[in-house]
């Protein structure tokens, strides 16, 4: 893979975040097969020298702490994840009409307590990992 995008004289590589394919993927970025690289569709700094760019936005990547991250970040409207263009959309006119964001105590979450979430996709909730994670929060009692 590396090859062919030298020898395309590729000049911007456009890595979109799989995470099945990230360890391939970043190995071919480490070769620096292109003189700028971009990453797109991760919720993190992605820690690599050898990636330029990330795009996100202002919700994944507050402007307070850009400076923990390896890259230049690019901001976007919206939302740099790739999702539904429905969900886009909704979050598109909460943006443009300034909704305020439910703080813990409008949704009933104590100020005290930890908050624990996963954004993982629905299938990936297996009886297995729920035991897991219920033997987690047992200790955290």
């Amino acid at each position: 893979a590396a090859d062919a995008i030298a020898s395309d004289h590729i000049h911007i590589a456009l890595h979109l975040s799989d995470p099945a394919q990230t360890r391939r993927h970043a190995a071919v970025l480490a070769l620096r097969v292109a003189p700028i690289q971009v990453e797109l569709g991760t919720v993190a700094s992605t820690g690599a020298e050898f990636v330029d760019y990330i795009i996100s936005d202002r919700t994944i990547s507050p402007p307070d702490y850009q400076d923990h991250y390896s890259e230049r970040v690019v901001l976007v409207a919206g939302s740099a994840l790739l999702i539904d263009v429905e969900v886009q959309s909704a979050l598109e006119t909460a943006e443009e009409t300034e909704q305020p964001v439910a703080g813990r105590s409008e949704l009933g979450v104590s100020e005290q307590r930890a908050l624990l979430c996963s954004f993982g996709e629905a299938f990936k909730l297996t009886p297995a990992l729920l035991d897991v994670w219920a033997l987690a929060l047992r200790q955290l009692q």
